[in-house]
């Protein structure tokens, strides 16, 4: 190899020598490239760009081809080097070499530009506009697979960020060409050149999807894998390419390259199905209806560590939305790998095993009852002590809706070691991470009242206070429904929430927050009042009746029925207050309400309306002008006490449960109407 000193006597050579002593130098300074950039640097200053555009422009076709050489091998991953050549003004001579040169001399040409256009992006516009395309074009039509392959790399680095530039190359006839070296390349290197030019080609322009989706269904393996992953990665981030890929007919060729394609291609098919899907229902009733579930199941008991991750990451998607399709992901035999996965994999398998967990969870406790049995809690509350920020979020939320209707769950979760982390995780995790420990704390206790004891002395109830005082609305609406949860039936813990300063907040996220969060601050203000006058009287000190005959008005059946419990609470024993609630212009709301409401209900609204009646002449008289007979209240308030309970235990099992990015929680806990 030459020395450093020979440097400047080889640019000499290059401008003042005969055409093979230039040819020879070239070759040499070629040779000195492998150093690495700091020598090529070093060649570029001793001022060799000169006499190599010059042999550009005026060389024989054989200088010509290595002078093009040589600014290739200057050029190559060097982003300063690239721009000295271009600013050396090289474009233009090498446009004139793509286009009139010989086959070797346009060869080297489209090397030289690929370089130039992967180093120089803010030079791309111009080197695209310097008419370089059509000659591009020929020569991928024309040309070796080595032509094809540097000339696909330049067009991939042209399309880049420009969708005006990718829908000109599309235009060009490039996609028929691309789609050739993707099913006849001989080279890898020639294939993935196709794929990678085609992905950014289809990012950016949607007329080249169609050739991707074809690829899926007819390409050779390798091509249906490289599809299926160009077609992820462009959904990716995407909303609307990723309708246009599921427009273009993408659905249904997936589902097969996922059932009958190699192990790598049912991993890819497994990704783009998953990314297409997120969130979108009836695409994931399509795909289950074309058969879906059973190749996902078995990638998740069989595949790599990958696959594996994949076809969680579709089987969370699929499993958002119907109860119906959780329950065949189970019966398609799940649970074993996802608690295995829980118990042995990855960080990030643990992580989307237990989402998809929670997922399962929903709709239905015999599935909260199959996941318990299958061996799922105690890795889920390791998950929850030792996992990563994400995997705990995932734990808690899964846990969480494990415990839905089910004491003997809730006290297993206990019992696991689970309470403590769950506070941790209060205290300090991440937003959506303490929502979901809030949710998980309330289900526990709403469904085993033993444990509120247990709670309470872990130190949940100042974090609780300062979420629902400092946290996101959905931490917030969390909060209200654990403290709900809390103080449900126990003047014990009600006077250690309200000592704990909830009543402010719980009275801003009465008047500021979502429908949602204003029906679980009524919610807990009326358990906070149903056993205790003077916290009867400061609750309604803080001015709460105007906000709950809005919410009364406005809100979903629901949200009314929350305000009606937590006003009945708050009449309870009171003249004074009972007439403010009906001077609020609650009494015809609530007469309404009692017309609307479901059968189930009729009695618990009707409960509220004779405690004001009880408590006032005045207000008895506007219930009855209002619509509703005294006697019809007398007759049924024996049962008002009695008919509150079972309503709120109706309500409860009607409550949503887990959807794929929230946490199913009883929204209605009451605590029983007075007697």
């Amino acid at each position: 190899m030459a020395q450093q000193h020979d440097v400047p006597t080889l640019v000499k050579m290059l401008n003042k020598g005969s055409e093979e002593d230039q040819a020879r130098a070239a070759c040499v300074l070629g040779d000195l490239k492998s150093d690495g950039v700091d020598q090529r640097a070093q060649i570029v200053e001793a001022g060799v760009l000169k006499p190599l555009i010059q042999m550009l422009v005026g060389g024989s076709e054989g200088a010509k081809t290595s002078a093009a050489l040589m600014l290739g091998m200057l050029a190559e991953d060097s982003e300063q080097l690239s721009a000295q050549i271009f600013n050396a003004g090289a474009l233009q001579p090498l446009v004139i070499l793509l286009t009139e040169g010989a086959v070797e001399a346009k060869r080297a040409a489209a090397f030289v530009l690929w370089s130039l256009a992967a180093n120089c992006m803010d030079r791309r516009a111009q080197i695209f506009a310097a008419g370089v395309l059509q000659p591009m074009v020929a020569l991928m039509k024309q040309g070796s697979e080595e032509d094809k392959k540097n000339v696909a790399m330049a067009l991939r680095c042209l399309a880049l960020n420009s969708k005006q530039r990718s829908a000109e190359i599309v235009k060009a006839g490039v996609l028929q060409h691309l789609a050739q070296m993707l099913n006849e390349g001989a080279e890898f290197d020639t294939r993935m050149a196709a794929m990678f030019t085609l992905s950014i080609l289809a990012d950016n322009d949607a007329e080249s999807l169609p050739l991707l989706v074809t690829l899926v269904k007819e390409g050779p393996d390798e091509g249906k894998t490289s599809a299926a992953s160009a077609l992820a990665c462009i959904a990716q981030n995407s909303k609307q390419r990723t309708a246009e890929i599921v427009n273009a007919g993408a659905l249904l060729p997936l589902v097969l390259l996922l059932k009958e394609g190699s192990s790598r291609a049912k991993e890819k098919a497994a990704v783009a199905l998953a990314i297409l899907v997120d969130g979108v229902e009836h695409w994931s009733f399509q795909i289950v209806e074309a058969g879906a579930l059973q190749p996902l199941v078995s990638l998740l008991r069989e595949g790599s560590s990958f696959g594996q991750e994949a076809a969680m990451a579709a089987l969370g998607n699929v499993s958002a939305h119907s109860g119906q399709i959780c329950a065949d992901i189970v019966n398609e035999g799940a649970l074993k790998p996802l608690v295995s996965l829980l118990k042995r994999g990855s960080e990030g398998a643990k992580k989307k095993a237990a989402a998809v967990l929670a997922n399962l969870t929903a709709y239905s406790v015999h599935r909260c009852s199959q996941i318990a049995a299958s061996g799922a809690l105690k890795p889920l509350v390791i998950l929850l002590e030792e996992g990563s920020k994400d995997a705990k979020e995932r734990a808690a939320r899964a846990l969480g809706n494990l415990a839905i209707l089910s004491e003997e769950r809730s006290a297993q979760i206990v019992n696991a070691g689970a309470l403590n982390s769950l506070v941790m995780l209060l205290k300090g995790g991440s937003e959506g991470a303490k929502e979901k420990a809030a949710v998980a704390l309330g289900n526990l206790v709403a469904n085993n009242g033993k444990l509120g004891v247990k709670i309470v002395i872990a130190g949940a109830l100042q974090p609780l206070v300062t979420l629902l005082k400092e946290g996101s609305a959905d931490a917030k609406e969390a909060a209200a429904f654990a403290i709900t949860s809390l103080s449900m039936s126990s003047d014990q813990r009600s006077a250690q929430i309200f000592n704990a300063g909830a009543l402010k907040p719980l009275v801003a996220l009465l008047e500021e927050g979502t429908e949602k969060g204003k029906a679980r601050a009524a919610l807990a203000m009326g358990n906070l009042a149903s056993l205790s006058e003077q916290r009867r009287a400061q609750i309604f000190s803080a001015g709460v009746i105007p906000l709950l005959a809005a919410l009364l008005k406005q809100g979903s059946e629901k949200s009314r029925l929350s305000a009606a419990m937590a006003l009945g609470h708050l009449a309870s024993g009171s003249e004074k207050r009972s007439v403010c609630i009906a001077n609020s212009g609650a009494v015809e709301p609530l007469v309404m309400l009692l017309e609307q409401c479901s059968e189930e209900n009729t009695l618990l609204v009707a409960g509220v309306l004779e405690i004001l009646a009880d408590n006032s002449e005045d207000v008895r008289t506007r219930i009855a002008k209002a619509g509703v007979p005294v006697e019809m209240l007398k007759e049924e308030s024996s049962a008002a006490a009695d008919a509150a309970d079972a309503a709120a235990a109706k309500l409860i099992e009607e409550e949503e449960r887990a959807k794929v990015r929230d946490v199913g929680c009883q929204d209605f806990s009451f605590s029983p109407m007075p007697k």
